[in-house]
């Protein structure tokens, strides 16, 4: 009678801790849960909209054609890109929206609520501290623009001459630090573009992107070599948004992995990179 009171106790003791253990292992698969999308992506996902912030004004990046009613860019392509993955990952057909401002004023325009992103060839300063940037989705650097008839060939040659610049607070100190003499600041590529090839400045230092973009279409002026500064360009996301910012952030290793990433990336620039 003993032996089986004995027994007993053994059983129920064994049953105890039997059903501790499935309490702590339902408890573990609970904390392994995916946690409830932020509320920014729930929106995103409700609404199946990705609100990217550009200035629509200059090619490669992003342009809007009055004629068409589009807006084209390899920056366009690539918010396409971003959305297409984003929707995968919520299980939702996502559709960008192109949110037009000022170059300068989309991270005021992120802080306001306006955009979820800011996607048009940004690299963060200090200004913008208080905001979370990706890891970079393009790279480019400061290359050097001259006539195809001038004589210059290397950067020294150009240190003495007129030379202008567009106006960006990234690279305004590192540019002065160069040595250049005499410089004039411009407010779109464009307009550089003009006055080198008028005659007015000797040379037109700018963003990769755009410098070899138009030198490729026109024809009307070639580089320098030289790689004066690389960055990169990031996406900008509200601090307050990390479960948005860390789904772009791995997203931009997809994509940069993508085959469409190097075709968006081919029928701009000409190669992959």
């Amino acid at each position: 009678m003993i032996g089986y009171r004995f027994s007993l106790c053994w059983i129920m003791m064994l049953s105890i801790l039997l059903v501790a253990c499935q309490k702590d292992s339902s408890a573990s698969i609970n904390q392994n849960k995916i946690k409830p999308l932020g509320e920014n992506l729930k929106r995103i996902k409700h609404s199946k909209v990705l609100r990217v912030g550009m200035e629509p004004a200059e090619l490669p990046w992003a342009f809007y054609a009055v004629e068409t009613n589009e807006t084209t860019g390899y920056e366009v392509d690539l918010a396409y890109l971003l959305a297409k993955e984003l929707g995968a990952d919520l299980g939702a057909e996502i559709k960008v929206e192109i949110v037009p401002g000022d170059w300068h004023q989309l991270p005021d325009h992120l802080r306001q609520n306006k955009i979820d992103v800011i996607g048009n060839a940004w690299t963060p300063t200090e200004e913008t501290q208080d905001i979370s940037w990706t890891r970079p989705y393009h790279k480019w650097s400061l290359v050097v623009a001259t006539r195809l008839d001038s004589p210059y060939q290397i950067l020294d040659d150009i240190k003495d001459k007129k030379v202008g610049r567009y106006d960006d607070p990234v690279s305004k100190a590192y540019f002065y630090s160069l040595g250049f003499q005499s410089v004039s600041t411009y407010a779109n590529g464009y307009a550089g573009i003009d006055d080198l090839l008028a005659g007015k400045i000797e040379a037109f230092i700018y963003d990769s992107a755009f410098l070899l973009y138009h030198a490729k279409q026109t024809q009307k002026f070639r580089l320098i070599p030289s790689s004066l500064r690389e960055e990169g360009y990031h996406y900008g996301v509200r601090q307050s948004e990390p479960d948005l910012f860390n789904k772009i952030d791995q997203i931009v290793i997809k994509m940069k992995a993508s085959p469409s990433y190097k075709k968006i990336m081919i029928k701009w620039f000409g190669d992959a990179k």
